[in-house]
């Protein structure tokens, strides 16, 4: 069975763990160098950073634009953080925030708009800064899906500040953890006094505890090993279901801790990889576009400049009604539920969609599927993906 992720963990990254030193600054202002900011500050993990942002900068009782294709704990932090999270239509050709839509979405209420680089894909910044105009509207970039090697990332930054997630499935893997990055030194000097008064540092049992995970992890990345507990863990995914990890409580008091150590050593020897996993992210990407054009009722992934090809979502007619998802399975590859992200179809998230119509993102909901694309895939598995692909489609050219 070939997950839809399988962390891609070797023998250097353990070696990493152990060595000496501190290496939480050093993380910060390298990633913040990558996506060209000055500052950087780690937290648990993304929307900890975004949640710690908003209530740093004195946001509350104001209204959050998100893409309507998001990660639900993004809405969930704008809760927490006393906000109502308002959704803005997604286009179906890239999975990004339409601009057209977020420019409606913008009321007397509105204190931040958040672009999501989603599934790999640029969101277009700029035209979204332009088009509001408002400087008392802050631009948060989402780069949870989306990171590059330094001379790959253009454009760089472009809000007033952003969030990075380094957990499963990010382009870069800590276990947990998240960054936020600015420019402006005001910002950086607000969030870092946040941090000190209500984030601490965590308890040796903590820090244990993701060591393990780590460990776990880098046990499970062989791939029997991992295809075994994937085939027996499950059957393939809901399309009503929400991801628990994600809708689950954000808006509870309190922080959880920072990063450990080990998580700042780990992600430095991640960067040092990070050329090497893109490239076979984008070679892998292509081998797919290539495989599966003139599918009936599929339409591969959109090559894109400037892609960072960390999810290949495809758009698959009749998704549902066909069993596509199920064959997939039943030809031994799970696939991603990407639908679980179009939060105006959601129990949880229906009340904040005030009636609004989302075609781009009701499209998204339908018809997409995530087709396993984590660096590290054998030779033998690409053409089992594209041969499972093939049959599930209904189609054995």
């Amino acid at each position: 069975m070939i997950p839809f992720y399988r962390p891609y963990f070797d023998s250097s990254d353990i070696l990493a763990l152990v060595r000496p030193g501190l290496a939480a600054s050093s993380f910060e202002s390298s990633l913040a160098d990558i996506v060209g900011t000055r500052f950087g500050l780690l937290f648990s993990d993304g929307r900890v950073a975004f949640r710690a942002g908003l209530e740093s900068l004195g946001i509350a009782g104001s209204e959050v634009v998100l893409p309507a294709c998001t990660c639900p704990s993004m809405a969930n932090a704008v809760i927490a953080s006393g906000n109502k999270p308002v959704f803005a239509d997604v286009s179906a050709e890239n999975f990004c925030i339409n601009p057209d839509s977020a420019e409606k979405s913008l009321t007397s209420k509105t204190r931040v708009v958040v672009p999501t680089h989603m599934l790999g894909y640029q969101a277009d910044v700029r035209s979204i800064r332009s088009r509001i105009g408002d400087p008392k509207i802050l631009i948060v970039e989402d780069f949870a899906q989306f990171l590059l090697p330094k001379e790959q990332m253009n454009p760089i930054f472009s809000g007033d500040f952003g969030i990075m997630s380094f957990s499963r499935g990010k382009p870069i893997n800590t276990i947990s953890g998240g960054l936020l990055v600015t420019n402006s030194e005001e910002i950086y000097e607000k969030v870092l006094a946040f941090r000190r008064r209500h984030i601490g540092s965590p308890s040796l049992g903590v820090s244990g505890k993701k060591l393990a995970w780590m460990m776990g992890s880098y046990v499970f990345k062989n791939r029997w090993i991992y295809s075994f507990w994937q085939k027996f863990s499950g059957s393939a995914p809901g399309v009503s279901r929400i991801l628990g990890s994600h809708s689950s409580n954000l808006r509870s008091a309190g922080f959880p801790p920072s990063p450990a150590e080990f998580q700042a050593r780990l992600g430095l020897h991640q960067l040092s990889k990070l050329k090497k996993m893109s490239e076979m992210r984008a070679d892998w990407a292509l081998k797919l576009d290539e495989s599966l054009q003139g599918l009936p009722g599929l339409r591969p992934a959109p090559i894109l400049a400037g892609a960072s090809f960390v999810r290949y979502p495809v758009l698959v007619t009749d998704r549902d009604k066909t069993g596509f998802c199920e064959a997939m399975r039943a030809n031994g590859v799970i696939v991603g539920n990407t639908w679980n992200y179009c939060l105006p179809y959601s129990a949880a998230f229906q009340s904040y969609s005030d009636g609004r119509e989302y075609p781009g993102t009701e499209k998204v909901y339908r018809k997409a599927v995530e087709i396993p694309a984590f660096p590290g895939l054998t030779e033998r598995e690409k053409r089992q993906i594209v041969s499972a692909v093939k049959r599930s489609i209904g189609s054995r050219n």
